[in-house]
């Protein structure tokens, strides 16, 4: 489990935290939310970052395009085991049951 205080804004100057940010900023989903969740999916696949399904109450993270880094601790377990001692970027890409699963995506990032 990640500890909430450990998370780091999204602060990387590219088109992720670019689209991500955009995101953010709407006050409700509509079609140009919509239009940037595709782009921001295709944006995931061009830079290959991993898909899983984790809970929100381990990553802290709730709604569509929500993103952060966090410095994977050296003594991780679990899924982000793998991601030991790395920086990662984080996102929410939605629900994937009415409770705490989510779909996420995550890839390793410059520090």
């Amino acid at each position: 489990m990640l500890i909430v205080d450990d998370k780091i804004k999204d602060n990387l100057k590219d088109k992720i935290s670019n689209i991500t940010a955009k995101m953010m900023a709407k006050k409700t989903w509509d079609g140009e939310c919509k239009e940037l969740f595709e782009l921001l999916e295709k944006e995931l696949t061009i830079q290959k970052y991993k898909k899983f399904i984790g809970d929100y109450r381990y990553y802290h993270l709730t709604q569509k395009g929500h993103a952060c880094l966090y410095d994977v601790p050296v003594d991780q377990k679990g899924y982000l085991a793998e991601y030991r001692g790395k920086r990662i970027r984080l996102i929410c890409m939605g629900n994937f049951n009415a409770y705490s699963k989510k779909f996420y995506q995550i890839s390793v990032v410059g520090s």
